[in-house]
């Protein structure tokens, strides 16, 4: 029989534990409550304050299981949307046009801890790799919680579906071709999640990069970051 693959089972953990992930020798950044009140500031890979907002890209790459995947998130003040599609097809690089399989979107709140947490980077199956270029003196992302408030998955073919139902993901077992699930259940069970991100902000007001960090304790902060993959989107500029 052949075995069925759960297309985005393993992407979709690491991305909803972007705030998932306590470090020890983590140490408290300062920042303004004035600059607080803008929305979620952080420090940049250049030292730099940067506030995130607008909308970020993640381009199409593997999603471990033999597909594709890409993603899309808007920050507004606190408030993170994240969308995340998923595909199947046969081809043998990246394709996220044909095969669209599955669709997982979420909302949290973030709250920026103001803490540093001391990273390492590695490759997308976990083992330690090279920083991206430009960044090999980046040892430390910024700390931050993130309550989930809406998140919804919705299957797009029968065949995803089914492999969904047959490993009972986020607990279900009645998945069915284009009918989107709430699984906030699922999250409001975990509670508040601590994440880890690095920010690179060399280029500021062009385009940056966010990388997430990854772990799967949603009390502790991830110390691993992957380094490929980031979200990329324009910096505003702002100085702070």
């Amino acid at each position: 029989m052949q075995q069925k693959k759960v297309l985005g089972f393993s992407s979709s953990i690491i991305i909803i534990t972007v705030l998932i992930a306590f470090a020890s020798g983590c140490k408290k950044d300062t920042a303004s409550p004035l600059t607080q009140d803008y929305g979620f500031i952080v420090t940049g890979s250049t030292g730099n304050k940067v506030m995130l907002d607008l909308t970020w890209y993640q381009d199409c790459n593997s999603d471990g299981n033999g597909g594709w995947t890409k993603g899309m998130r808007t920050l507004s003040k606190n408030e993170l949307s994240t969308t995340i599609y998923n595909y199947q097809n046969t081809s043998t690089t990246s394709d996220c046009t044909n095969g669209l399989c599955m669709v997982t979107t979420f909302v949290q709140t973030l709250t920026n801890d103001n803490i540093r947490v001391p990273i390492t980077w590695t490759d997308a199956a976990g083992n330690p790799a090279s920083a991206p270029a430009g960044l090999e003196n980046v040892k430390e992302g910024n700390g931050a919680t993130g309550v989930v408030t809406y998140a919804t998955i919705t299957p797009l073919t029968a065949a995803q579906a089914s492999a969904l139902n047959s490993v009972s993901y986020m607990g279900y077992t009645d998945w069915t071709s284009g009918d989107t699930k709430d699984v906030l259940p699922v999250f409001a069970a975990i509670g508040p999640a601590k994440g880890t991100i690095v920010v690179d902000d060399r280029n500021n007001p062009g385009i940056g990069s966010v990388y997430d960090g990854t772990s799967t304790d949603p009390k502790k902060y991830p110390t691993t970051v992957v380094n490929a993959s980031p979200f990329r989107g324009k910096l505003n500029g702002i100085k702070f």
